[in-house]
């Protein structure tokens, strides 16, 4: 049999033990063979790798930032912070194309009746008349970020997406005053 290698962000709590999620788009041979996995198959993981993580000794605000599957690390972090009933205040924000590619809507509504701590904004780049979206619409931007960020300074920023959108993001947090050292990034599709 062929060997696929590829790596992915993990979307479960750290204290879900009995299973591992993870999002991912049918586009390539091996996301598709994923796909078809079937129990019994044979499958090898290694790792975690990288420093993009949260631990229960990070007591600061998380503003979370996301684009398309870039909320799927991002969901581990909520998820494990609601199961813990930590205090950490989570903002997260999220950008995707269409009110059809909110990855986890459901969920993510649900963790907020869950978790007091946590909130969210999401924003569509490609609006339609036909979606009926009366949200937040375009790109996150610098005044979303002021508006959403309530300490700059004292705030850990995680930041999961493809690169340009993960460099204008660290670009506009820094604008504001926030510290490298405070920004952890998950950058996909290089």
């Amino acid at each position: 049999n062929p060997v696929f290698q590829s790596a992915y962000s993990i979307a479960s709590s750290q204290s879900q033990k009995s299973y591992m999620d993870i999002t991912m788009n049918l586009v390539a041979e091996f996301t598709r063979k994923l796909c078809h996995a079937k129990s019994g198959d044979y499958l090898i993981f290694k790792g975690p790798y990288g420093n993009f993580f949260f631990s229960e000794g990070m007591k600061n605000s998380l503003v979370l930032i996301g684009g398309g599957l870039g909320i799927t690390p991002l969901m581990s972090i909520i998820r494990y912070c609601t199961d813990k009933k930590l205090a950490n205040k989570i903002r997260l924000l999220y950008s995707v194309r269409t009110p059809f590619d909110i990855v986890y809507n459901e969920e993510i509504k649900q963790q907020k009746s869950k978790n007091p701590n946590f909130d969210y904004e999401i924003t569509i780049t490609r609006p339609k008349a036909e979606h009926n979206w009366k949200e937040k619409t375009g790109r996150i931007g610098i005044e979303l970020l002021k508006s959403n960020i309530g300490n700059i300074e004292n705030s850990l920023y995680f930041i999961c997406g493809p690169l340009e959108f993960v460099k204008s993001i660290i670009a506009m947090l820094e604008s504001l005053g926030a510290k490298r050292e405070q920004i952890k990034t998950d950058i996909w599709g290089q």
